[in-house]
């Protein structure tokens, strides 16, 4: 409040999104590490981040769900099958509103998606719905 008040709200947004992309970044790299608890852990500091600016760059934005997504691979990792698919339908609604069906973005998503649902055996109910 106090950054808007003196003209800074840019300045500000931009801290926090830098912010939430060394988080997510920091996440990947524990990922890769194999310490998936310390990497959620960075994830969600990197949400935090993003849900402190504006709405339009919140963990419910497409660009959130970058860090969302990721968070759903470790759900997968550690066998989380429905909370990753959770997240992961979330991630899939946004990005075909935000971007449209026909990209990268979109398909990777649904790529994502399945691999969280084949486990459950619920592929065939949730294409239907795609």
């Amino acid at each position: 409040k106090v950054a808007e008040e003196r003209g800074f709200t840019s300045v500000y947004q931009g801290l926090l999104e830098c912010c939430a992309d060394v988080s997510n970044q920091i996440g990947v790299c524990l990922m890769r590490l194999g310490k998936g608890a310390e990497a959620l852990e960075a994830y969600e500091e990197g949400l935090a981040a993003l849900d402190k600016g504006k709405p339009e760059l919140s963990r419910d934005s497409v660009e959130g769900t970058a860090i969302v997504n990721n968070i759903a691979q470790i759900h997968i990792g550690f066998g989380e099958y429905g909370e990753a698919r959770a997240l992961l339908r979330k991630v899939v609604d946004i990005r075909g509103r935000a971007r449209g069906k026909n990209t990268a973005e979109y398909i990777t998503s649904i790529n994502s998606l399945v691999c969280a649902l084949v486990p459950l055996s619920q592929f065939e109910d949730e294409a239907i719905s795609l």
